[in-house]
């Protein structure tokens, strides 16, 4: 595991239910704010996504959807889990890969 890895995980268990101070986020029943397609996520959630993204880029699909899963089940409405599954496809599935050497 990488040390970015670990530290999105170690930063998710660690986390509760605290939120960022400032999230740019206008309407709480979405899951976007202006600048930020997972901005209205707890700082626990954003660091799964965080991870997820590693996983994506990985190979490691199988843990980013397990990381998706989760966070669609706890997201309160459905506009949200709309918005998770269009960001996701866009931001996490397609991340591009690490440049090879």
């Amino acid at each position: 595991m990488g040390p970015a890895l670990a530290s999105y995980l170690s930063i998710a268990s660690q986390a509760g239910e605290r939120s960022f101070t400032w999230t740019g986020v206008n309407d709480r029943n979405r899951l976007d704010s202006f600048f930020d397609p997972f901005g209205n996520l707890t700082v626990a959630q954003r660091a799964n996504v965080e991870a997820a993204r590693i996983y994506s880029r990985t190979g490691r699909s199988a843990q980013a959807d397990r990381v998706k899963s989760a966070l669609r089940m706890a997201l309160t409405n459905d506009e949200q889990r709309a918005q998770l599954d269009g960001y996701w496809a866009r931001c996490i599935s397609n991340s591009p890969s690490p440049a090879t050497k």
